[in-house]
């Protein structure tokens, strides 16, 4: 079974499974620890540009909260409501199925420790997540003297948790791996969005 198999949109795209960037073909590394499953800005770039790509390809998409179809209106990102909960139903679970693993795991090359804690409201748009973050990357960036947004990865849990199995997330709240990442000895702090 190939990445994406059990997602209905690939045989949608120009190319199948070719289509998938290549970060996306195949399992990229097993991390064990969840609060060391940080992504990068840039590989939280590159989901955005697919999820605008795919939604540009594949124009009969629905929203897995609402129901409601996904396309852009014209206006631009903001005129397409893709959330939290669908870019979770239609990316991440599909394309993480073969391995039963995280998005992050599926991406990385391995760990992957969180300078930035994020918390966020599955219900909020993509793009406007990803637009708030990249502000507080690099107005973070300047204030400490870091490189690089690039250089930053930020626990997020749609991604850092692996979505076929939740099990870690029961039981003591200390245990949990965003308690653990939100106390990993490299989180510099923590961003609500």
């Amino acid at each position: 079974e190939h990445v994406g198999a059990a997602a209905a949109w690939i045989g949608k795209l120009p190319h199948g499974p070719e289509t998938l960037p290549a970060s996306m073909r195949q399992l990229g590394a097993r991390v064990e620890k969840t609060e060391e499953r940080a992504i990068s800005w840039r590989q939280l770039r590159e989901l955005g540009d697919f999820a605008r790509m795919l939604l540009s390809e594949v124009p009969d998409l629905v929203d897995s909260h609402s129901g409601k179809a996904l396309r852009f209106e014209g206006g631009g990102d903001d005129t397409c409501e893709l959330n939290m909960h669908t870019v979770n139903s239609h990316l991440v679970k599909p394309l993480t199925l073969p391995f039963r693993c995280s998005y992050v795991e599926l991406v990385s090359t391995g760990k992957q420790p969180p300078l930035i804690f994020m918390s966020h409201a599955w219900s909020t748009p993509l793009w406007q997540t990803l637009r708030l973050l990249e502000f507080y990357l690099q107005e973070r960036c300047a204030l400490m003297g870091w490189r690089s947004a690039e250089d930053v990865f930020v626990w997020v849990c749609t991604f850092a948790n692996n979505q076929h199995d939740l099990g870690e997330l029961a039981g003591d709240l200390m245990q949990t791996p965003f308690v653990r990442a939100i106390q990993g000895e490299g989180c510099a702090g923590t961003l609500v969005v």
